[in-house]
């Protein structure tokens, strides 16, 4: 039987909360650079900038969503575990895993970010002379650590709502 996992903020971050705000770094300086090079790279037909292409446009306005929304429900979390901290209240389930599902938003929006700007940058996006492979690698990361994985996570998330003990198998296992 899997113990179960610590409540709090001990419970809530398991390795994860300080790296999910990386990746929203990461993401955000992917598009940092992608519309500087949107503005200086001209299109190979017609010789307008990219962006002035509404596709190039829709890419960078989703990303910027994305990674927004997923900074707003991490710190919106945060500040919630913070001020029960400050406050000296006793940590529950329930905090772990709304920190859990803004973390996992938060990683997945990044993830999601990067792939859209990689539409705008193209194969030169994969050169490992600039900084933007190392952006659409490293942001990958955030959701293949083992204790955070997607999977693990909604996992846990779900049994939390549904009453199930984290320790419960699955019925096919």
């Amino acid at each position: 039987m899997a113990a179960q996992r610590p409540c709090g903020p001990q419970g809530a971050d398991q390795g994860q909360g300080l790296d999910v705000e990386h990746d929203a770094g990461l993401a955000q300086a992917a598009l940092d650079e992608t519309i500087e090079f949107g503005k200086a790279r001209s299109m190979a037909l017609g010789g307008n900038a990219k962006s002035s292409m509404p596709g190039n446009q829709f890419a960078v306005a989703d990303a910027a969503m994305l990674i927004e929304s997923g900074r707003a429900f991490l710190l919106q979390e945060a500040r919630a575990i913070a001020a029960k901290a400050l406050a000296g209240r006793e940590f529950v389930p329930n905090d772990a895993a709304r920190m859990e599902m803004a973390g996992l938003v938060a990683r997945e929006n990044s993830q999601k970010a990067v792939d859209r700007l990689f539409a705008i940058r193209g194969a030169t996006g994969l050169f490992e002379t600039g900084n933007f492979e190392r952006y659409y690698r490293d942001v990958r990361m955030g959701t293949l650590h083992a204790v955070s994985t997607p999977d693990l996570v909604r996992e846990e998330v779900g049994k939390h709502i549904f009453g199930i003990p984290l320790d419960v198998q699955p019925r096919w296992a």
